[in-house]
């Protein structure tokens, strides 16, 4: 029987994760405004899969005023 621990990424997936994962604002992977990282870590084997950037109340602004316009442009048109 397969184990969950046996089973491998798709080489897309592998790359993505081996850089550091922005926060997705506006449409772009953008690093935290701090700088900030956390690691993801696989719960089945317990090793770091990714390094995410942790979003802190100025990244959170940033992104709800990207919504906003988003919204806008799209209610509009």
């Amino acid at each position: 029987m397969m184990k969950i621990t046996d089973l491998k990424l798709k080489p897309k997936v592998q790359i993505f994760l081996d850089e550091n994962v922005g926060l997705y604002i506006d449409g772009n992977y953008v690093p935290a405004r701090s700088g900030t990282m956390f690691d993801v870590i696989n719960p089945a084997t317990e090793e770091v899969i990714a390094k995410v950037s942790e979003a802190q109340a100025e990244d959170i602004d940033i992104a709800v005023a990207a919504a906003d316009r988003s919204h806008l442009i799209y209610t509009t048109s």
